[in-house]
């Protein structure tokens, strides 16, 4: 329950976030990915982390927030920077709560993504 102080959130935390530069950014001569411990430190401090899929599969990199400390600015800025779809891991009871099925039935994609039907928010309503 929100305190009388404070106006609702939405479920989000109320610090804003805004992307930074780097003030002294290191030189890199070559790619190198940071150290898993500095990410997950990261995504603890509620900042996306980009997380590569494996050059043998699609080979692309997906921007991850933490969903409790995502701010309606860093939503804005994941949507405004990416292909503006974003993705929310819900269990499989969770999605049939909320009665949204998978998009497909039988899944032949290459790689078996596990992704249900497209739902958009609204007014405290969610609508497929």
């Amino acid at each position: 329950m929100d305190s009388p102080s404070r106006a609702p959130t939405n479920g989000a935390c109320s610090h804003h976030w805004r992307p930074t530069r780097v003030k002294k950014p290191l030189q890199r001569t070559s790619f190198n990915f940071d150290p898993i411990e500095e990410s997950l430190a990261a995504f603890a401090r509620g900042e996306p982390v980009v997380v590569m899929d494996d050059e043998d599969r699609e080979n692309e990199g997906d921007i991850i927030m933490s969903a409790s400390q995502c701010t309606t600015e860093a939503m804005a800025w994941i949507i405004k920077h990416t292909s503006g779809f974003v993705c929310v891991a819900l269990p499989q009871q969770r999605l049939a709560e909320l009665e949204i099925p998978m998009m497909v039935l039988h899944n032949n994609e290459r790689y078996k993504t596990a992704y249900a039907l497209t739902v958009d928010y609204k007014h405290g309503l969610s609508a497929v």
